[in-house]
């Protein structure tokens, strides 16, 4: 006889009235979806400047989670987390993405990872990764000058570089990307800076 049957007998026969709780073990922990960290932005700021931060996740099946957001830890493992976490958000195998509040924090080398809440309030934390804090001035990690504007001709110029550094062209770029040296410049005979 299976032992939630015999301890229902018992129950019954003691007058107690026990009603059968189902074991919530090893089944549980299988219900439980997976949660996979596809994006975890920033990964650079500079220092006491306010920035939020972007989590995005998949689930292997859909669920709510109670919250979800960003953590940061100093090297002493001061929390130091982003504001404003996510309340009640559906996490889908399609994947969602929650933006926090702004933040600054001082100058230095963090860890960050993003943190989601069960609906039994248990916290789960994805995977860790640098969050670098550099002082104002100090050139932050910034893509290849190669990604900066596309030149007009794929083909190289035969024309030399000038040999006087003229002023920089001013352009709407995004943020934290490296302007060519005018060395490296795309030769353009239409709308070129002169």
């Amino acid at each position: 006889m299976p032992v939630s049957a015999i301890a229902l007998k018992v129950g019954e026969v003691a007058g107690l009235g026990l009603l059968a709780v189902p074991f919530l073990g090893s089944a549980e922990a299988a219900s439980m979806p997976e949660v996979t960290q596809d994006r975890l932005a920033p990964v650079a700021m500079a220092a006491n400047t306010a920035a939020a931060a972007s989590l995005s996740v998949h689930s292997s099946a859909c669920f709510t989670a109670r919250r979800i957001g960003v953590a940061v830890r100093d090297a002493a493992g001061n929390k130091l987390d982003f504001p404003g976490s996510g309340r009640n958000v559906r996490i889908c195998p399609d994947g969602v993405t929650v933006t926090t509040a702004a933040r600054a924090l001082p100058a230095g080398v963090y860890t960050a990872f993003g943190t989601w809440q069960d609906a039994d309030r248990r916290w789960h934390d994805l995977p860790v990764q640098t969050l670098d804090v550099r002082a104002s001035g100090t050139a932050a990690p910034a893509p290849s000058p190669t990604a900066a504007a596309p030149s007009p001709s794929p083909t190289a110029s035969a024309t030399p570089a000038p040999s006087t550094p003229t002023a920089a062209p001013t352009t709407a770029a995004p943020s934290f990307t490296a302007s060519p040296s005018a060395s490296s410049s795309p030769t353009s005979t239409a709308g070129a800076p002169t």
